[in-house]
């Protein structure tokens, strides 16, 4: 039978929700229906190894399980919001509601279509006269047939017992869907429910509570006391804190008839929801005299400094952190730079990585205390070499001003947006670290007395990737100052006046006394000329960079004239 349908646009999205007390595990599952009224659960949560592992389904029929994949058998086909907890023996939870339609196909996706009902209850002393009748609303309308699961078709079906109904409307094309509906008794519906505090004992804070209610539920509404809720049927809770609690049932049926009931609760331990975290951190064979830890934790797939401390004898602390974070820590040890040390050592990640990328995370769940040995190296040079270089920063997502400009080791005054006490690297051509610096409070840094050569300079900071500037000391061009970066929300961007002015040719531009040219094949051959074309020196050049006199030239334009073979440029440059 054809019945006509509305014309409204509406969406109908699969309801998923997800609750965590604790971000370090969580619960999920994906389902498939192996035959018609059974469904197949597979669990894949993560706990992130924090214990032994409990698990408890409510299948929304009044049936549970505590396997962990089970299979379930329903006894009529329906929209049932199944629901996954998780809780560990650390006291780890996590929950997630999905919306299963068994033993009924999915809506159509190419069309909207929602479906609503009126009923009518079966009434004494038979109990067969129920009645329903189907209302639809799509995008596309005119017209549908109404296919039900007793069999029969049209818009409206009757002489029905109590039980329930499932439709499906379909156009004979692209849109169709189905829902379904329970026709009750009567219109009385009681709340009830008791609390199982045996089945979780071992499991601070841990209750399940049991729907016991009367009446053709439609609609669960739990409220634990605590700030949360519950739409489960039989759910799993647990609460952070001790106290007295008013936990409350309301329930709907499918007849609208609604009823609530509260109980108390007494909670009266529960395991600390904080840890205190402990560092160990060495060098060599002996704890680390003098250093700081910064700490940061790790939220939605960021890494935000959150606090630090400067430690002597090897020891630092973080006290009452949340253990439903993850956690990193940086350690940066301080030496006297005046003096030579040997070996020297690097920031260090707790788990003795040098590199953010390869650090794991702390999970307080599982530990408290974590011991970190230093990176050694043993580079000592003592030549004329200077690299020199400054970190600014854009905003405040990617520098955390409250942790960053602090008076860690020296007493200075911060200038903002320049980005002090980050850890800068130098290392040589193969990328091996040689030394570091941390960016004082204007955010230079300066690594003195190094042979010539060539090095990598790069900038730490957890979240943050960073460039590599190249720069090459020589007897020629022993001090390089502008090897800059700009930290960013993304990372620290390299700006160094070594590879700008190796590009250019000259540098600097601006000049006085003299200048820099890069040749970068041999036979290259410069002519200086003024602005009336006389020329002032024409000299040849080697391969490298090449330092040109320039002391005994007036202020004013001049004209670099560079040949290459048969290449030819020309550039300006001004003396100053």
């Amino acid at each position: 039978m054809l019945f006509k349908i509305r014309h409204i646009a509406i969406s109908i999205v699969l309801t998923i929700v997800s609750s965590s007390l604790n971000a370090v595990c969580t619960a999920n599952f994906i389902y498939i229906e192996q035959s018609p009224l059974v469904v197949q659960f597979q669990n894949t949560s993560e706990s992130y190894n924090e214990g032994n592992v409990h698990y408890y389904w409510d299948f929304d029929d009044g049936y549970t399980s505590y396997e962990e994949n089970p299979n379930h058998t329903y006894s009529a086909p329906g929209i049932y919001n199944v629901s996954l907890t998780l809780i560990t023996t650390n006291l780890c939870y996590a929950s997630k509601t999905i919306s299963l339609l068994v033993g009924i196909p999915q809506t159509s996706p190419y069309c909207s279509l929602e479906i609503d009902f009126e009923t009518q209850n079966a009434t004494a002393p038979n109990f067969d006269n129920g009645i329903i009748t189907v209302f639809g609303y799509s995008d596309v309308p005119c017209c549908y047939y109404a296919l039900w699961s007793n069999g029969e078709e049209g818009e409206t079906i009757g002489n029905l017992s109590p039980g329930t109904y499932c439709v499906t409307l379909t156009n004979g094309e692209d849109c169709f869907g189905t829902s379904c509906v329970t026709i009750g008794y009567n219109n009385n519906c009681v709340a009830s429910f008791f609390i199982d505090s045996l089945t979780f004992s071992h499991l601070d804070g841990a209750y399940r509570f049991v729907n016991n209610s009367h009446g053709e539920q439609r609609d669960f509404f739990w409220d634990f006391g605590d700030g949360t809720t519950s739409n489960a049927f039989n759910p799993l809770h647990v609460y952070t804190d001790t106290g007295t609690y008013q936990t409350c049932l309301s329930i709907n049926t499918y007849y609208n008839c609604t009823n609530t009931i509260c109980k108390t609760l007494n909670v009266d331990y529960i395991s600390p929801m904080t840890a205190n975290l402990v560092g160990i951190v060495r060098a060599g064979e002996t704890l680390l005299p003098h250093g700081i830890a910064i700490l940061y934790k790790f939220v939605d797939e960021n890494y935000k400094a959150i606090d630090y401390t400067v430690f002597e004898d090897g020891i630092y602390t973080f006290d009452s952190l949340p253990k439903d974070v993850f956690y990193l820590t940086h350690i940066i040890p301080y030496f006297n730079l005046e003096e030579i040390y040997f070996p020297k050592y690097t920031p260090t990640y707790f788990n003795n990585s040098v590199y953010w990328q390869d650090c794991s995370l702390i999970n307080l769940y599982n530990d408290t205390i974590y011991s970190t040995s230093l990176n050694s190296y043993n580079e000592i040079y003592l030549n004329n070499g200077v690299i020199e270089g400054a970190i600014t920063y854009e905003d405040t997502l990617g520098y955390e001003e409250e942790i960053f400009q602090r008076d860690w080791f020296s007493d200075d005054n911060f200038n903002e947006g320049f980005a002090a006490n980050i850890v800068v690297l130098l290392k040589n051509e193969a990328h091996e670290i040689l030394d570091f610096r941390l960016t004082k409070s204007d955010g230079s840094y300066r690594f003195d007395n190094l042979e010539y050569g060539g090095y990598y300079l790069s900038a730490e900071k957890p979240g943050l990737f960073s460039d590599e500037i190249f720069v090459e000391l020589s007897e020629v061009v022993a001090v390089l100052p502008g090897n800059n970066f700009c930290l960013t929300q993304s990372g620290f961007n390299g700006i160094s006046d070594f590879e700008r002015y190796s590009e250019e040719n000259i540098f600097p531009n601006p000049a006085h006394n003299e200048f820099f040219i890069n040749c970068e094949k041999p036979g290259c051959v410069i002519r200086i000329t003024d602005t009336q074309a006389r020329l002032i020196n024409s000299t040849a050049l080697f391969v490298g960079l090449n330092k040109i006199d320039i002391s005994n030239y007036k202020s004013g334009i001049y004209y670099i004239t560079i040949v290459n073979n048969l290449e030819t440029s020309v550039k300006k440059l001004v003396v100053n």
